[in-house]
């Protein structure tokens, strides 16, 4: 009898990649981007998960991933995908803040 990582015989579903990180995500909107002066981003609607352990807060924009801009969830997917097992760093804003935030995030398997 095959188990999986939980030791069950429970069919085991790949998770997509941006289940990886956890939370509620979504693409930047033109209102809030020509408000904070970005090209695009990703919004943090909800953070769970990886996001939450990073201690990255609700309505946090991911502007870039390992150095690459990220314009939307295709760009942050592909980041992530190429990336399984491995720390992540993601930089972005908080609206209405100057300050630039980067924080670590694992990639789970």
């Amino acid at each position: 009898t095959l188990k999986n990582r939980a030791n069950t015989t429970d069919i085991v579903k790949e998770a997509n990649a941006l289940e990886k990180i956890g939370g509620q995500l979504a693409d930047l909107d033109s209102k809030t981007a020509k408000a904070n002066d970005l090209q695009g981003g990703v919004v943090v609607k909800k953070a769970d998960g990886a996001l939450k352990k990073a201690r990255i807060q609700d309505g946090f924009i991911i502007t870039s991933a390992n150095n690459m801009e990220i314009k939307n969830l295709d760009d942050l997917k592909n980041i992530i995908k190429g990336n399984e097992g491995r720390t992540i760093y993601v930089e972005g804003i908080y609206p209405g803040f100057i300050e630039t935030y980067r924080y670590p995030i694992k990639i789970e398997n």
